[in-house]
């Protein structure tokens, strides 16, 4: 039984039982900069999360230097990378004016990572933005990723809401058609709060 296609939220779908639903997104863009043949491309982006009604989006390979935060046709992009010049592993986390109003704090962990908390009607949501490095990587910089992150996960308080977003490099097999099905089935993550 293969998932449902994913849908634009309407108005009617954006309130159910007196709730607030989140809509969270991961997106690898591949790089935001400008180029002549692909100009705005920030703009596109936003243009886009618009469209789908997501409020909160983690990005990977953003490839802005350094660490900031834009702001992109009113929403924020707080993004983290290098400061050597090297545009790699550089992840942000896009929000709209109103989940931009929400934000308590926005952390850099490392040039891989970057956490932010919100607050939501009386909960807190931590929201991990991440970007593992692959297979080639040498084990000494994916040991230091994953450290990193799961230093993230331990400051997290158990009565948070936790969202994890990113582009964690998994190898999903072509022989195995089966676990397409089981990654595809979980890519859109709803929480009624």
């Amino acid at each position: 039984m293969s998932p449902p296609p994913l849908r634009r939220a309407t108005p009617a779908s954006r309130s159910v039982n007196q709730g607030i639903i989140l809509r969270f997104a991961t997106w690898n863009v591949q790089t935001l900069n400008d180029s002549s043949s692909a100009p705005a491309r920030a703009e596109l982006l936003v243009q886009r999360l618009t469209e789908y009604s997501i409020e909160t989006c983690c990005l990977t390979e953003v490839r802005w230097p350094g660490s900031g935060i834009k702001t992109v046709d009113g929403w924020t992009i707080a993004f983290s990378g290098r400061d050597d010049g090297l545009r790699r592993h550089v992840v942000g986390i896009a929000m709209t004016p109103l989940a931009a109003h929400s934000l308590l704090s926005i952390e850099t962990i490392s040039d891989g990572v970057r956490m932010a908390l919100f607050q939501l009607r009386g909960r807190k949501s931590s929201v991990i933005c991440a970007y593992a490095p692959t297979n080639d990587y040498r084990e000494r910089e994916k040991t230091i990723f994953y450290s990193k992150l799961q230093d993230a996960l331990d400051r997290i308080s158990g009565r948070d809401l936790m969202l994890n977003g990113g582009d964690f490099n998994a190898q999903v097999g072509a022989e195995d058609p089966q676990s397409w099905q089981v990654v595809s089935a979980n890519l859109l993550c709803t929480e009624v709060i």
